[in-house]
């Protein structure tokens, strides 16, 4: 998914902003912005924006996951710096998914997107069909999703 990979990306540049070392100054920003998307992760999962400040700051989690990462990749200065270079702003599209996901989570919790009345209509429909009768017919809509998807049936006019 995309956020994975977001986050992997985000990962390999503090991997890159410490450059390969782990001295808390070198990690200084990767830090910040570690705290920023924990405290969205926390803020997304259960809406409350103060556990963002009980939470401890991940200093040295981050010293020891970037001291691990540059034991097992080896990276020379240049890639670091190319790693660095290449993933600039990474860290606000991880913010701007986790945010994409806040809201998506909450569509789907809240179900706003629920409309009774094509329930209703739809309910009416399929209870006009025998269950082999409508069998077929979600069958036939699955093949024909695309034509179907298509059509424009939001202007259609009384004939």
């Amino acid at each position: 998914n995309l956020l994975d990979v977001q986050l992997e990306n985000w990962m390999l540049s503090a991997l890159a902003e410490s450059g390969g070392n782990s001295s808390s100054a070198a990690t200084a920003t990767a830090t910040t912005t570690t705290t920023t998307m924990a405290g969205e992760s926390i803020a997304g999962s259960n809406g409350d924006a103060t556990n963002q400040q009980q939470q401890p700051p991940p200093n040295e989690e981050l010293d020891q996951i970037t001291t691990e990462l540059q034991s097992i990749l080896q990276l020379t200065p240049e890639q670091l710096s190319l790693i660095s270079e290449s993933s600039r702003g990474c860290a606000h599209e991880v913010r701007d998914l986790f945010t994409v996901d806040d809201c998506l989570r909450s569509i789907h919790d809240n179900q706003w997107l629920l409309d009774e009345g094509v329930d209703e209509v739809a309910g009416e429909f399929t209870s006009i069909l025998n269950p082999s009768q409508l069998s077929k017919f979600l069958v036939w809509s699955d093949h024909n999703a695309d034509q179907i998807e298509k059509l424009d049936y939001v202007n259609v006019t009384a004939g």
